[in-house]
């Protein structure tokens, strides 16, 4: 039914190393229309291999949705468009987010426009 598809994968213990997030977003690229990596970040370093691979799958035309969670990884969400990232998830409510770090959609919408 001409449905875009986006396959996920998530890390809610930690982030690994750049070759098996590679990895998992090819994976994730390959079995939908956008590939979306969601990893939980436990330094700066974390953050910057989310960047880094999000940089190097748009660079080759791939579609992908990427983010750190938690507190360290916060900023990813603002910043991974910056880097080619195709879509941010952020709560209306943000009493209501699902994941640690989320900003709500406000302040999302008005960071990333400052950005970008």
């Amino acid at each position: 039914n001409d449905t875009a598809t986006i396959v996920s994968t998530h890390d809610f213990e930690g982030t690994p190393d750049m070759a098996t997030l590679a990895e998992r977003l090819g994976e994730a690229c390959s079995l939908g229309d956008v590939g979306k990596l969601a990893v939980t970040a436990e330094d700066r370093g974390d953050a910057l291999d989310v960047l880094r691979v999000t940089h190097e799958f748009t660079e080759v035309g791939a579609p992908v949705a990427t983010m750190a969670m938690g507190e360290v990884g916060r900023h990813t969400r603002a910043f991974a468009p910056i880097y080619g990232s195709r879509i941010g998830y952020a709560p209306v409510d943000p009493g209501s987010g699902t994941a640690p770090g989320q900003y709500d959609a406000a302040t999302l919408r008005t960071l990333v426009d400052n950005l970008v």
